[in-house]
């Protein structure tokens, strides 16, 4: 989607006249990126101040290559359940500053059908919080 900017010129120039040409250049790149939008709206799901209880956090066995080679160094996982999720996305996890200062969370997780998959070297002493859940469908 790439757009050409005409670069209006001020009256009495006749080098940018206002003409079919000119406008529909200008409607189709008002037309595309509201279609960008809307498409980007339809892939996206945000969570905020999500609270995941310390309780949530159980070891776990590895079941696929990512968690194989996670499970080494992050031997716990918890699940944040997020509805529309699935496999298909990619998730950005945004922890609170006192989750992060813990510096037990890894910074790898996994989308799968309705949640997030996040993992930790330790079980938390208190709930975990995220100020952020950011899901994007991939392409």
């Amino acid at each position: 989607m790439e757009y050409n900017r005409v670069n209006w010129e001020d009256s009495p120039s006749t080098n940018t006249p206002i003409n079919a040409a000119n406008l529909n250049n200008m409607d189709k790149g008002i037309a595309d990126v509201a279609e960008a939008i809307q498409e980007l709206q339809l892939n996206t799901i945000i969570n905020s101040n999500l609270t995941v209880a310390a309780s949530s956090f159980t070891t776990y066995t590895a079941s696929g290559d990512l968690e194989s080679e996670i499970v080494a160094d992050y031997p716990y996982k918890a699940d944040i359940s997020i509805g529309g999720v699935t496999a298909d996305y990619v998730a950005t996890v945004t922890p609170s500053y006192a989750a992060a200062v813990l510096e037990i969370l890894c910074p790898y997780n996994q989308t799968k059908a309705g949640y997030v998959r996040i993992y930790a070297n330790e079980v938390p002493e208190t709930d975990i919080v995220f100020r952020t859940v950011l899901c994007v469908k991939e392409a």
